[in-house]
């Protein structure tokens, strides 16, 4: 998917490589760190993140805006914290990254849904070792799951790019608020 948000030039290598580093280093820590936490704390973790995101994806700032310029250091540690939390919950990064990109950052929105992808790699490859080590990981499912997100996620690079900006940030919304209504459930009863 990278490669082919990369080939499209909807991938800014430049702005997602550093925050990728600090996700990977974030993410290595996520086995020893989820090991001290229940089930149910990583859940109510998980929804507080999902709302997180739907709010700062809901009321982000108009398309046009122009992105904002973010030293190095700052990009590694935004790229840490995401990559810690995220993959201690349980997923990539890129539902809490997209919309920090794109409601603190001004990043557009296709632009940033390809930086999540790529910033998965990072955080997966990181996060899959220290859960590996931790004892974590059911490698069955793992693989069933991978072979299946690789089929939707190249079917969703082609219908990202033939969407307009504004359906697509609708369809996250979407997404976000279907998380959080099962993420509250599954909390609260």
């Amino acid at each position: 998917g990278s490669y082919l948000n990369h080939k499209k030039g909807t991938l800014d290598l430049t702005l997602v490589a550093t925050i990728g580093v600090g996700g990977f280093i974030g993410a290595s820590l996520s086995g020893y760190i989820t090991a001290f936490f229940s089930d149910k704390t990583l859940e109510i973790f998980f929804l507080c993140f999902a709302i997180f995101a739907l709010v700062r994806l809901f009321f982000s700032v108009p398309q046009g805006r122009v992105q904002k310029e973010v030293a190095k250091p700052v990009l590694l540690l935004i790229g840490a914290f995401i990559g810690l939390m995220s993959t201690t919950i349980g997923v990539g990064g890129s539902i809490i990254l997209i919309p920090v990109l794109v409601g603190f950052l001004h990043v557009e929105l296709k632009k940033a849904v390809s930086a999540g992808l790529f910033f998965v790699i990072f955080s997966s490859v990181a996060g899959v070792i220290s859960h590996t080590l931790s004892g974590h990981v059911d490698f069955a499912s793992g693989v069933i799951i991978g072979i299946a997100s690789l089929v939707g996620v190249y079917l969703g690079i082609h219908l990202k790019d033939s969407v307009e900006a504004k359906l697509q940030k609708r369809l996250l919304v979407a997404f976000y608020i279907m998380v959080v209504i099962y993420l509250s459930k599954r909390v609260l009863f």
